[in-house]
């Protein structure tokens, strides 16, 4: 495989958590799932990628296992429509995620 023509970064769509932050105080951060108007940003960057990629390309995706990366992964390739499932592969990488915030102690 060969250098990738194109990078395109595409942050999650709008999330319940996005909308409302105290939805965490009741659903664990990695079960958040879109809104309806997520579900649509998603869509739409699936349209809008379309658009620019070639027919002699592949798609390659990688995901973090959140879900709602999942379900923004999900509605892209639903947009990018029948011709486009043969050339895509999604990668689920645990390490794409939120940044784990650690606290450090500091002795004098």
């Amino acid at each position: 495989m060969g250098r990738p023509r194109l990078i395109i970064l595409i942050r999650h769509a709008q999330s319940e958590g996005n909308q409302n932050k105290a939805i965490h105080q009741t659903i664990p951060d990695h079960r958040v799932k879109l809104t309806q108007f997520g579900h649509e940003q998603a869509r739409a960057a699936g349209h809008r990628l379309k658009d620019i990629l070639l027919p002699s390309d592949t798609l390659q995706i990688y995901t973090s296992p959140y879900r709602r990366t999942r379900e923004t992964t999900s509605n892209i390739i639903e947009s990018l429509g029948d011709d486009w499932k043969d050339k895509t592969t999604v990668y689920e990488e645990p390490r794409i995620r939120e940044q784990d915030v650690i606290g450090f102690l500091h002795y004098p």
